[in-house]
């Protein structure tokens, strides 16, 4: 039957079990490069068969990739509890799962300031510029003020808004 390879060797009868393991990939805080839906974020799950003494290795083609679809803007690409590739020996069920990293949050270092200008017909830089840590500070002049637009609805502090 399937189970077995039997063969037959010097007067003997060699009986060799059939193996099969379970190699179970799975996302958190976000989704596989490839799906959509429920695909995008389900298991995804790969039966390796062989016969004892077998190495059951993956293929590369057999182990999704991740790392371009965070759940929301609060994570970014992560890492692999252990790095699943073809050249690692499958010896029992296996899961590898993939973790979005969480981001830091955004924060100002240190607010920009306005410089104190004279007129003198000449193009000049209108403020010391701010540091930001975990994200970054964009300026704009709006009636006098500096301001960022905020389309997607940073938090923002004094005028500044962190993306």
């Amino acid at each position: 039957t399937g189970n077995y390879n039997i063969t037959y060797h010097n007067g003997a009868i060699i009986v060799i079990p059939k193996i099969s393991y379970s190699v179970t990939f799975r996302v958190e805080n976000g989704a596989w490069d490839d799906g959509e839906g429920d695909d995008a974020t389900a298991d995804r799950t790969v039966t390796l068969e062989g016969h004892e003494g077998d190495k059951l290795k993956l293929e590369k083609m057999q182990i999704p990739s991740a790392g371009s679809r965070p759940k929301d803007s609060t994570f970014m690409a992560g890492i692999w509890d252990v790095e699943p590739d073809e050249k690692t020996e499958i010896k029992q069920d296996t899961v590898y799962i993939y973790t979005y990293a969480k981001k830091e949050p955004a924060d100002v270092a240190k607010a920009p300031a306005a410089r104190n200008l004279t007129y003198n017909e000449q193009a000049q830089e209108l403020v010391i510029a701010g540091e930001a840590s975990g994200g970054e500070l964009r300026y704009a002049l709006v009636r006098g003020q500096i301001f960022h637009r905020d389309p997607c609805r940073n938090r923002c502090r004094d005028l500044l808004c962190l993306v």
